[in-house]
């Protein structure tokens, strides 16, 4: 996931980049988990999964505010990416945490 933000990072024009998510971050704060302040390494597989889901649907819909706001069409399209990407991930993570669980 890394390497693709960065190939976005090196694609996207600088106007798609310079996007401000100021004002969804103060209608929205980013909220902990409760779990978020106990190392994973005291944490069962389930609680562990609960904090992963929960960043990845802030991030989720942070995305999906900035790209309903979007003007610029680049800027629509990076955004878009980046929600798709971010969707997928999440959906790639539950399914190989569901797999682990029924071994």
């Amino acid at each position: 996931m890394k390497d693709v933000v960065s190939g976005f990072e090196k694609s996207g024009e600088a106007s798609a980049l310079k996007t401000w998510c100021y004002e969804y971050v103060n209608r929205h704060p980013i909220t902990r988990h409760a779990h978020c302040d106990t190392p994973f390494a005291e944490l069962n597989a389930s609680q562990i999964m609960d904090v992963i889901i929960e960043q990845h649907q802030q991030v989720i819909e942070l995305y999906r505010y900035l790209a309903s706001r979007a003007e610029i069409p680049s800027a629509m399209e990076l955004l878009n990416s980046l929600l798709s990407l971010e969707e997928h991930e999440m959906m790639r993570i539950v399914q190989s945490s569901n797999r682990f669980s029924d071994l």
